[in-house]
């Protein structure tokens, strides 16, 4: 007797389960779509990432272009190697940055603001990479024949 109960249970949990393939089918369609879903998900924040840190890699390099030519003209100015900094202006040294990072420019632009008795020379570096730019400035006082950084 027992034995035919337990054959009856079987039959009828395998005539649920044979019921229910649609319903496995649509599970392995729901998990199937969740993967794929992860995927492109993740694709597409990858080559966001990849393009915000190409975008950050020129925004250094004009940053660094700029400063540096900065530093050197306000240290050239500091020794005295520079006496008038107009003479700067229009300055173009893209040629010679374009060998070590392609597609950028650099210029500086040098103009007088009277304020008063006084005179402030404002020097700026101007320099760009690809897309990205960036603007450096020295602020400069003349004092007689001398020109004092301003911070």
């Amino acid at each position: 007797m027992k034995l035919r109960q337990k054959r009856k249970q079987n039959n009828i949990l395998l005539s649920v389960l044979q019921g229910n393939e649609g319903a496995s089918l649509v599970l392995v369609a729901i998990i199937a779509i969740i993967i794929i879903s992860g995927v492109v998900v993740l694709r597409i924040s990858t080559s966001s990432l990849l393009a915000s840190a190409d975008k950050q890699q020129n925004q250094d390099q004009a940053y660094m272009i700029a400063v540096s030519l900065g530093d050197s003209i306000d240290k050239g100015i500091k020794n005295g190697k520079i006496t008038d900094p107009h003479a700067l202006n229009g300055f173009d040294d893209s040629t010679n940055t374009q060998y070590a990072i392609p597609n950028s420019t650099v210029t500086v632009k040098v103009e007088d603001y009277p304020s008063g008795v006084d005179t402030f020379t404002v020097i700026t570096v101007h320099s760009e990479v690809a897309d990205a730019e960036y603007e450096y400035r020295l602020t400069y006082l003349k004092s007689g024949p001398d020109y004092v950084r301003q911070y």
